[in-house]
């Protein structure tokens, strides 16, 4: 189903809620899905997903999120006769644990308006059964079915999806057919909801109505701002801008005029301002809406004698518009760039405008990259080399978003990693010309996944490459020079054409010159038998080891390790199915009788349970056999079963401690018993961890909580207070209030949550007290803490070294503010409640409060954000 390739590209989450996302024609525009309620095929596709990857209990992958906005759109939008039944019937399976986007049953012509629903009460339900006990499954034509139908159709399209019963949901799906002639319209679906306005859900912080601010010094009787298509199209056919005159152009200036200026930018006093026209602003301040031509350039002349600087407020971000020019030119074609400015971010360097990057992080080079196969996997696309349409079709979404400028949405991300798995991965002469010549418009703005040329059985192996210095191009020189292009059969065109084909295959895509890149794409047919492997290509590299990418820390071999009192002749090990499926099907396990188990032993033991995990002598226990360890540590291999469950038998007569060693976190295979027990059925937890956290209480393992103390750090009286890290909104940093239930030692930030895969520097400020108030006076706030960490992209916390800051001592109820600020725009943070001083996470020891997002440094703030992260602390 190549169809599926684009189209379980990534997406974001559901539910119909104060929380739901943007409008779902802009998430499906953004990640490449079509709502087309003819073509049921893609709803079950992503309905299986979600269930095959157990979405209800996690819906934070990308997968997830994505699949859940494939079927929860179709759902909401679709006429109840086109959806399938196992849609309607599975999934509200998923509401509270995805985000929906938002979008209104299709208007349906003629059809009177649905009446209003009422939300907080029972109505809608009570609606539901009244038809059932007024006999409407049977004969639904009476105006009290037509009434109480409405009601029950209002409820369900416009209320958050738990408003109603799963029995009203489901019945409302059996009432169709009967109730097939009475026809109602919820809000005002009679627009092209299909359609998507991409401005409507940008969040623009204090002032919802513009995006961006500048001030600018002009020395000029007049200026051009331009707009130019980018990737085909202009961002927005209009654009309204408010210009004040200034004789003080400063920073302290713009933001004072923002509340005047959103006044005019909202008002009906605009002037509109055809491409090629002029406007003067006047003293007090001008609004003018700008009307692009029909041209890939619209130029609007600003007249400016007697002005000598001017602050500007614009609708969108200007650079939304730049394709190679700056948006601010003099009379001469100078560019003038802003003193100062808020929102949009900087972009460098506008010599030619081809190149300038507004997202410096997403240089990946050096890094560790996630291999190919898991990020198609997880984001839902096949790597196909023979599905030349689907490199295409992401190609054109990335020149028609202008990716090569910012790749930081999930939807370049995505199609940036389709076009780069099959370009790196398939032969030659199966990539198209287009992906050949275009694909390295983006290597600098967006972050590949990890893939090598597949593997030709027979081939020697390539020679390795010298990515530090020329080589690879005085290749390709080299062939041009010897003729190979004319005849590549000799040694020498050999030699060189596997030189240029290791470096371009195994180098960073920025060592070989342009000309070297499209140049190998030429050299392919005359060197078509000149064939060597790179690496360990031979690897199904198309298969995702889940566990690849696991950072083991300074122990690679293993993710796990826990040290157990033992008290019984025997103990069970067990390994369950989680959604259907097992973590993986083995798991290599260490195990060293001791007795002494504490958390010194278990530290001590980890280079040999290294060793023994690494080594040839594992033993293979199949689900239901028994092990033995020995004195000096024993390495078993379990297998799972066929079932869900699988069990091994631990003998441990004679035997008071273990310390383990387990090549994955035994939690991933814990549905609802604990991993270890005694041979009564008793949970056995660990006296200490380290890696996968700790979970709490087993008393069911219904719904137990792999994370309420995290406190698995090297001194374990620390203890780790997770926030959400759902990341739906982002700036460059968040402030945020924690207030102390306990008297406690705060001893850092334990993590943070950024896009970037790239260094980012970290400033940790802090303050007595809450920071309302203090939002923008820095006098006020103390910085504790400064550094720089590789940034893990989006969905995973990003570890802040220990011990960068001093402890901060908290009274039982007293608060303490922090500001937690990157340098650039690449922090993420959720959307909170509205009330910035909501509890939005908390345990017996402290509270995180809900706070506000900033540009850096202390300017713009977002109200009503939640810090996406982690506190360290101790409780004195």
């Amino acid at each position: 189903m190549m169809k599926l390739a684009l189209f379980v590209l990534v997406t974001l989450l559901g539910a119909k809620s104060s929380a739901a996302e943007g409008s779902c024609a802009c998430e499906a525009e953004e990640y490449g899905f079509t709502i087309d309620c003819e073509d049921k095929d893609p709803m079950l596709d992503a309905l299986q997903y979600l269930q095959r990857r157990n979405c209800a209990a996690d819906c934070s992958s990308k997968g997830c999120e994505l699949n859940y906005l494939i079927v929860q759109s179709h759902h909401d939008y679709c006429p109840e006769e086109g959806i399938p039944e196992e849609i309607e019937d599975g999934f509200h399976d998923y509401d509270t644990s995805c985000t929906a986007c938002d979008i209104q049953r299709d208007f349906i012509p003629g059809a009177p308006d649905c009446p209003a629903p009422s939300c907080s009460d029972n109505t809608g339900n009570e609606a539901y059964v009244n038809l059932i006990e007024g006999g409407c499954l049977q004969d639904c034509s009476s105006n009290f079915c037509r009434d109480n139908f409405f009601q029950l159709r209002s409820t369900h399209d416009l209320c958050d999806h738990d408003v109603l019963t799963r029995a009203s949901e489901e019945g409302l799906h059996d009432l169709e057919r009967p109730c097939a002639d009475q026809l109602c319209n919820v809000g005002e679906g009679e627009s092209n909801q299909l359609v998507c306005d991409p401005h409507a859900g940008h969040d623009h912080g204090e002032h919802g109505a513009f995006e961006w601010a500048g001030v600018f010094s002009l020395d000029d009787a007049s200026h051009i701002w331009s707009m130019q298509k980018v990737g085909g199209d202009y961002a927005d056919p209009t654009m309204r801008l408010v210009l004040f005159p200034t004789d003080e152009p400063t920073e302290e200036t713009m933001e004072s005029l923002e509340e005047s200026a959103e006044t005019l930018i909202e008002g009906d006093s605009c002037e509109i301002i055809e491409d090629g026209e002029s406007m003067t602003p006047a003293s007090g301040g001008s609004c003018f809406e700008l009307h692009v031509g029909r041209g890939d350039d619209s130029t609007f002349t600003i007249r400016t004698r007697g002005i000598s600087g001017v602050a500007a407020y614009a609708q969108h971000v200007p650079t939304e518009f730049e394709r190679d020019q700056h948006y601010l030119k003099d009379s001469n074609g100078a560019d003038i760039e802003p003193i100062a400015q808020e929102g949009g971010g900087g972009h460098g360097d506008h010599g030619d405008h081809g190149d300038h990057d507004d997202h410096d992080d997403h240089d990946d080079h050096g890094e560790e990259k996630h291999s190919c196969a898991c990020e198609a996997e997880e984001l839902g696309f096949t790597i196909d080399c023979e599905d030349q349409k689907t490199m295409l079709d992401a190609l054109q979404y990335l020149q028609r978003r202008n990716c090569a400028v910012d790749c930081s949405s999930k939807g370049c991300e995505l199609n940036y990693l389709i076009v780069q798995s099959h370009h790196d991965y398939c032969p030659e002469e199966g990539i198209p010309e287009e992906i050949e010549d275009g694909f390295h418009d983006y290597d600098t703005s967006c972050t590949a996944c990890d893939i090598q040329r597949d593997f030709i059985p027979g081939a020697p192996d390539c020679p390795a490459p010298s990515c530090s210095d020329n080589t690879g191009n005085e290749a390709y020189v080299n062939l041009i020079e010897g003729g190979c292009l004319q005849d590549c059969s000799s040694n020498f065109c050999r030699d060189n054409f596997f030189q240029l084909r290791s470096t371009h295959d195994l180098c960073d895509h920025d060592v070989l010159t342009r000309a070297s890149e499209e140049g190998l794409h030429d050299l392919e047919r005359p060197c078509a038998d000149q064939l060597c492997n790179v690496g360990e290509g031979e690897s199904n590299q198309l298969v995702c080891d889940p566990h690849a990418g696991h950072d083991h820390g300074e122990h690679g071999a293993f993710e796990w390790a826990g040290v157990f009192s033992l008290d019984d002749a025997s103990h069970i090990w067990s390994m369950q199915k989680v959604g259907g499926d097992y973590a993986d099907p083995t798991m290599r396990l260490v195990l060293f009788p001791t007795d002494e188990p504490t958390e010194e032993t278990m530290e001590s033991l980890e280079e040999s349970a290294e060793t023994l995990i690494e080594g040839d002598s594992c033993e293979i226990i199949e689900d239901g056999e028994s092990m033995t360890p020995a004195s000096g540590g024993s390495c078993f291999e379990l297998h799972v079963g066929r079932g869900d469950d699988s069990t091994f038998t631990i003998r441990t007569r004679g035997i008071s401690g273990v310390a383990a060693y387990a090549q994955h976190v035994p939690t991933e295979f814990e549905r609802d018993q604990h991993y270890l027990k005694d041979s009564n059925g008793a949970d056995i937890e660990p006296i200490a961890q380290e890696g996968g956290g700790g979970h709490g209480d087993h008393g069911d393992h219904g719904d137990h909580d792999d994370h309420d103390d995290h406190d698995d750090h090297d001194d374990h009286d620390v203890k780790e207070l997770v926030a959400s890290m759902d990341g739906r909104n982002g700036q460059a940093g968040v402030m945020f209030d924690v207030v102390a239930k306990k008297d406690i030692h705060i001893v850092g930030i334990g993590s943070i949550h950024t896009t970037s895969r790239g260094g980012v520097d970290v400033e940790v400020w802090t303050k007595k007290g809450t920071y309302d108030g203090f939002q923008r006076d820095a006098d006020a706030w103390t910085l504790v803490a400064s550094t720089s960490v590789p940034g893990k992209g989006r969905n995973k916390p990003t570890p802040l070294p220990h011990g960068i800051m001093d402890e901060i001592d908290l009274d039982q109820g007293e608060t303490q503010a922090f500001y937690v600020t990157l340098l650039n725009t690449v922090m993420r943070y959720s959307n909170g409640d509205k009330d910035s001083q909501a509890v939005d996470v908390s345990n017996s020891d402290l509270e995180i409060l809900e706070g506000v997002g900033k540009g850096y440094p202390f300017k713009s703030t977002y109200n009503a954000r939640v810090f996406n992260g982690s506190i360290l602390y101790e409780v004195r």
